[in-house]
């Protein structure tokens, strides 16, 4: 209490002395107000010159960097006022260019030192010796209240070369506009709108347009964490808003001609004209290898003329082993971080290294992990192949949600030949590992928004705080103050500081701290919540998500009875996001966006919790982060995917026939050759219609000649008609004639055929009668000849027998008298038949005589009929010709018409073979198609089955969870050896390391103070102060950062009980100042005795009972 007094009362002394060192000159400021304001009107339209910089961000670590800043802007304020007589440009009069400061001198508002204040005090009164005027703009760094009129620089303003912009400075006469921060959005943008409506004095300003200096944040710039601003506004809208005001569309409408910005430090140029300067030195590693400097800007030219301060102390990273090129870019009081890995820094070289750094350097070294030394390394080599030097550190979002590993797990099995290394191939891979992961049905935590702060708690009868209590970490409406981020509470021992929080988490999970080490058991259970003399407990905690939406949980207890819950503020925008989960406590952990393990590791670390993942088991460790980074759902998923894929092999062999069926079906398709046939057909068609038109030429050839026969017919005379008809007459005689002949010739025929019969019948019977008297004449002969013989031998005529008796005597007479008469008789018919001969001649001369005389007259008649017959012949064939031409010409006519019809019809013939052409090559294609498609879908199930065959694998313990594990170890080894080189000053580090895939061990290193080696230590043999820097290393600082990368919801508040139990007197500032520096935090709260770091809070709550009841009440202190 006596030290923070004494804090006090220096401060004032300190004020006082500000106030006397400047009264000599402020009597006289109105006056030389005057004289300015008479020098601008004397100096219409001639050239100006302004030396700007910003973001001093003066703390005990820049103050040497800062006052360096000043003593060179000073210079160069005075230098160029020098150059600018020589050059002619202005009256050799005027003093040093006037300097415009854009913002943030301070870096703590709340805490000034009294050495910064005298360090200040004596380099500000150089400037006014130099007289150098100036103008400071309050940033968000130097406002304390939300309106701007409170702020930390306005003490300056007793200087009087110096002015303070606490409210915009508009300067008509000049057209410059001065415009400070404003931490409502509104209100920010309010003050470059209002530019619009006014406008430089015409008559004494050089441009009609404003030149504006101005600390604000703009959409679109990068920020200082890398990534670009949201912004309170952005430029568009203010070219939007002055045209609909003066119907304008130009896009310089604005009224702005120029912007120069403070705020962000990076060096950046956002628009046509507007501009921030960036920081004049570099801060941090994030700004290293960025220009820094101030900026010279004038009358001529809207673009600014950048100073760069080289030679101030720069950031440099080194990766051992050091690459000399680095290395020789390291100067004295530069600041400097060294990498390395365990082995390496247990190794001499690395001594040998550090020790051979320049002196005085500001050495930080960080044990990293051997993965994230290689990732920098490989980085560095892209940087150098592609001949760029990095002017700003990349800012790469940590991927903690196990969707966002599922891009690293399958780069990771590309580098191992596992996978080719396709784009389409990789979206797809993602698209499934994270359709598998919804698929899976395990509780996740939604967040309702990014941001969340805890506003008020109110705590009415819980456990040991009876009445009501109540913590406001909101703005303080009735002064319109910021509260600060720094909050102390104390008090006495049982007063009840760390119950306060106990009821934060009672009411947001229904738990409390743990009683015992590496359990999550609640130390308070059932009606234990409620005070000894109430019958009800009930704790109140309102919340803002993202700046805009207000939401209110009460959760309360009746003696016997459970608790209740009431969720207040969630309107129908957020039916949907009711309905999505199972309960309200699933419900709160989405507005929270933590559940109770993460909060507590993240948020608030109570009494003893504070240290659970360092002295926790190393099975508990790996058990804490897996469950935190959602390693469970792998498990189902590993197992859903080998029912998909079995699912996809099924579908596969489907595929397979149908497409070997489909391409049997095409082979007989393709076999059969209808166009062979086709050209068959086409061919014979050619040739039947080539024969067509040749006989058709020739139809029309002979209808032509023909046709000219005819018409020679037709023209012929009269009495070539008349002989016509004379022709026929002779015909018709001729042929009567003819007839008459033929008539005749038919009776000489049958004459002759009847003198033929006669003869004929006459010479056969004459015949007949010859042989027959041949016959006769022959038997007689033959009988003689036969007596003869018998009468010679004495035989018997008649049988043959020898004659003996005289009767034979007379037989024999007999047979002579018969032969002498047979002779008689044969020579009659020999006569007879001698006549007859004679008689056949002579018939047959009369024959011929008479058929000699029919032929001569046949012959004649015939002769007279042939010519009778030609002369008919050559009549008819006159008339023949002529009938024959008409005939022909009617055939011909007939003929022509045919053959062009049927030309026609060929020509306008089908292909009969063209449908069945068209029909093959639409199976075909369908085919073709088909089996395409089914191949291409064959491909596509393929690849889906060989997907979820990788996911399966990559689900499975060894695949995703392991890397993932392994990566949030490295993450979290990383932060946490940061946070620890920061602590203990470079001499403590930790390693985290997977045995077995079961168990997640912990080592601890010291820096030997002898030769700097590493020496393993025992975490239990460290010293109290040595333990807790560990412990705070990994909790809250390295686990926080992790919980909240990988939940997507940041909360604003962080809440530690017993800081800085153990920590020696040098660590306690400093790890208070890691605090105020955590990012996106609103309000830092510790819970602590400790009077020695009361003054590194902004404010400081005292916990105990009012005088006028025993109510416990929160008093402010400061």
């Amino acid at each position: 209490m006596m030290i923070n007094n004494l804090l006090i009362k220096n401060n004032k002394i300190n004020l006082r002395r500000i106030e006397n060192e400047i009264k000599r000159g402020f009597s006289n400021t109105n006056s030389r107000d005057n004289n300015n304001n008479n020098n601008n009107n004397n100096n219409n339209n001639k050239y100006w010159k302004r030396l700007l910089f910003t973001d001093l961000h003066v703390s005990s670590k820049s103050l040497d960097r800062t006052i360096d800043v000043l003593k060179k802007v000073r210079e160069l304020s005075c230098l160029e006022s020098i150059n600018n007589n020589n050059n002619g440009n202005i009256d050799s009069n005027i003093g040093p260019t006037p300097v415009i400061f854009l913002g943030d001198f301070w870096h703590q508002r709340n805490i000034l030192h009294v050495r910064h204040i005298d360090q200040l005090l004596k380099e500000f009164e150089q400037w006014k010796r130099c007289n150098i005027e100036t103008i400071f703009i309050p940033g968000n760094h130097d406002q304390v209240s939300i309106d701007g009129s409170v702020h930390a620089i306005q003490m300056f303003s007793l200087f009087p070369n110096f002015k303070v912009a606490t409210d915009p400075i508009i300067d008509y006469d000049n057209g410059f506009a001065y415009l400070p921060w404003r931490e409502q959005k509104e209100e920010q943008k309010q003050l470059f709108t209002n530019l619009s409506t006014i406008k430089p004095n015409i008559d004494s300003s050089i441009h009609n347009k404003w030149t504006v200096f101005a600390h604000a944040e703009i959409k679109g710039a990068i920020s200082n964490g890398g990534y670009k601003s949201h912004g309170k506004f952005q430029i568009e809208d203010l070219i939007i808003e002055n045209n609909n005001e003066n119907n304008n569309n130009s896009s310089s409408s604005n009224n702005i001609r120029s912007c120069y910005l403070g705020h962000y430090h990076k060096r950046q140029q956002i628009s046509n004209n507007f501009w921030y300067i960036g920081s004049p030195y570099e801060q941090n590693f994030g700004e290293m290898n960025d220009p820094h400097g101030v900026a010279f800007v004038d009358s001529n030219e809207i673009k600014p003329r950048f100073i760069d301060f080289n030679d101030l102390p720069r950031h440099h990273k080194l990766y051992f082993p050091f690459e000399s090129s680095k290395t020789s870019l390291v100067k004295s009081k530069d600041i400097v971080e060294v990498q390395s890995t365990l082995d390496n820094m247990k190794s001499k070289d690395y001594i040998d290294s550090i020790n051979s750094l320049p002196p005085f350097i500001d050495l930080r070294r960080v044990m990293i992990n051997e993965n994230s030394i290689k990732k920098q390394l490989f980085k560095t080599n892209e940087n150098l192949n592609d001949n760029k030097i990095t002017t700003t550190t990349t800012i790469t979002p940590i991927k903690f949600k196990l969707e966002d590993f599922l891009e690293n797990y399958i780069d990771q099995q590309i580098e191992r030949n596992f996978l080719v290394e396709e784009n389409e191939s990789k979206k797809k891979l993602l698209y499934l590992g994270k359709e598998i992961l919804s698929m899976v049905n395990e509780p996740t935590i939604v967040p309702m928004g990014r941001k969340v702060k805890i506003q008020k708690i109110t705590i009415k009868d819980f456990c040991g705080l009876g009445g009501e209590l109540e913590l406001n970490l909101s703005m303080d409406v009735d002064q319109q103050e910021m509260i600060n981020r720094m909050i102390m509470i104390r008090g006495e021992m049982g007063s009840g500081k760390s119950t306060i929080f106990e009821a934060l988490v009672w009411c947001l999970y229904g738990n409390t701290s743990p009683k015992k080490q590496s359990t999550s058991s609640s130390s308070i259970k059932g009606d234990e919540v409620i005070n000894d003399q109430s019958k009800q407990a009930s704790v109140k905690v309102e919340l803002l998500i993202d700046d805009c939406k207000s939401i209110e949980i009460v959760r309360s207890k009746t003696r016997k009875s459970g608790s209740k819950i009431v969720i207040n503020g969630l309107d129908e925008d957020n039916d949907n996001f009711k309905q999505g989960v199972l309960d309200q406590q699933s419900l709160i952990n989405n507005i929270i966006g933590l559940d109770y393990d993460c909060f507590r590791m993240s948020i608030y670390l109570g009494q003893g919790s504070i240290s659970n993942f360092v002295t926790d088991t190393d099975k508990r460790r790996k058990e804490l982060l897996s469950r935190i980074f959602s390693l469970g759902t792998c498990i189902p998923a590993a197992k859903l995917s080998k029912e998909l894929r079995k699912k996809k092999k099924s579908e596969l062999d489907n595929l397979e026939k149908l497409i070997s069926n489909e391409k049997s079906s095409l082979s007989t398709w393709s076999s059969i050759d209808f166009q062979k046939q086709s050209l068959d057909w086409l061919n014979e068609k050619s040739t039947n219609l080539s024969i067509l038109n040749q006989q058709l030429e020739k139809d029309l050839i002979n209808f032509q000649n023909l046709n000219n026969t005819l018409i020679i017919y037709n023209h012929e005379d009269n009495k070539e008609n008349n002989n016509l008809n004379i022709t026929k007459d002779k015909i018709n005689e001729i042929q009567k004639l003819i007839r008459s002949l033929e008539n005749e010739k038919e009776i000489i025929q049958r004459d002759s055929t009847r003198l033929s019969i006669k003869f004929n019948e006459n010479l056969t019977n004459l015949k007949y009668g010859i042989k027959q008297n041949q016959f006769e004449f022959k038997n007689l002969t033959d009988t003689i000849n036969h007596l003869n013989k018998h009468l010679i031998e004495n035989k018997c005529s008649q049988c043959g027998q020898t004659l003996i008796n005289n009767n034979d005597e007379n037989e024999t007479n007999n047979i002579k008298d018969k032969i002498e008469n047979l002779k008689i008789k044969s020579e009659k018919f020999q006569n007879e038949i001698k006549e007859f001969e004679n008689k056949e001649n002579q018939l047959k001369i009369e024959f011929e005589n008479e058929k000699k005389l029919i032929d001569e007259r046949k012959l004649k008649i015939q002769l007279e009929l042939k010519d009778k017959q030609i002369e008919l012949q050559f009549l008819n064939k006159q008339i023949q010709d002529y009938s024959k031409i008409e005939i022909n010409l009617g055939y011909l006519k007939d003929s022509i018409g045919n053959r062009k019809n049927q030309i026609l019809q060929l020509e306008q013939s089908l292909n009969p073979f063209n449908e069945k052409i068209k029909e093959k090559q639409q199976n075909i294609e369908k085919l073709m198609n088909s089996i395409e498609l089914n191949e291409s879908l064959f491909k596509d199930v393929q690849s889906q089955l060989l997907n979820y065959q990788f996911w399966e694998t990559g689900f499975s313990a060894s695949g995703l969870p392991l890397m993932v594990l392994l990566n949030v170890i490295e993450q979290v080894e990383t932060y946490a050896n940061q946070f620890l080189s920061i602590l203990s000053k470079g001499k403590l580090f930790t390693k985290l390391s997977i045995d077995n895939q079961e168990e997640l061990s912990l080592e601890v290193f010291e820096l030997s103070s002898k030769d700097g080696t590493l020496v393993p230590r025992s975490f239990y043999q460290l010293s109290g102060g040595q333990r807790r820097c560990v412990e705070l290393s990994y909790s809250p600082f390295a686990l926080s950062e992790v919980v909240f990368n990988h939940s997507g919801s940041r909360i604003t508040t962080i809440i530690i009980d017993e800081l800085t139990n153990h920590l020696d007197s040098s660590v306690k500032p400093i790890i208070c100042d890691l605090l105020r520096n955590l990012q996106e935090k609103d309000s830092v709260v510790v819970i602590d005795h400790d009077i020695s770091v009361q003054s590194e809070f902004d404010q400081v709550f005292n916990l105990e009972k009012s005088f006028d009841s025993k109510k416990l009440k929160l008093n402010l202190l400061q």
